[in-house]
């Protein structure tokens, strides 16, 4: 469960045992924008809270500077946002891609590599259902070996007057009138 503050405590105290030592200090890197500072705020009182000996010191930077600094690998942790572009899971999949410049891990693994080919230029780029189940192969593999954590989902509430008609509205983008 991904609220399991004991099992997580349970680990970390595992993990500092093996490393021999009774506390760890993390640097997280956060966009100098309100909303990333609050989420960064959130999560350093919740893993401090949870994680005995874990300190989180939060960096602030424009986005220009964290953008550079997470695609040259100069972080601990990196706080960072992403959006659909269009609706298809190549939006999200695709950054993780061995040699992306989004893979701020610089993770590789050359059966997601195989999968996303096969999904994109492969046998696969026209059977929707099978290209969809493939594309959740590889979404399990970047879940499972921890490749990013995603944390939240943004929403938008819209008020629109009763008599106002042809909006449409998409999960992904920019909405249309």
């Amino acid at each position: 469960c991904a609220d399991d503050t004991t099992t997580a405590a349970s680990y970390w105290e595992t993990g500092l045992n093996e490393l021999g030592v009774d506390s760890i200090t993390l640097e997280m890197v956060v966009d100098d924008d309100d909303a990333p500072k609050k989420v960064a705020t959130v999560l350093k009182s919740e893993w401090e809270a949870a994680l005995p000996g874990l300190t989180v010191d939060t960096v602030t930077e424009p986005k220009k500077q964290r953008v550079q600094d997470l695609q040259e690998g100069n972080f601990e942790l990196g706080l960072t946002r992403w959006g659909p572009d269009y609706d298809d899971p190549m939006t999200y999949l695709g950054m993780w891609c061995t040699d992306n410049s989004n893979n701020y891990g610089f993770w590789s693994n050359s059966e997601y590599d195989a999968i996303l080919d096969e999904c994109t230029t492969g046998d696969l780029c026209t059977e929707l259902d099978a290209r969809r189940t493939r594309l959740y192969d590889a979404e399990i593999l970047v879940m499972e070996d921890a490749v990013i954590f995603p944390i939240y989902t943004a929403a938008n509430a819209t008020l629109v007057k009763a008599n106002v008609t042809g909006i449409q509205f998409h999960p992904v983008a920019l909405n249309r009138v």
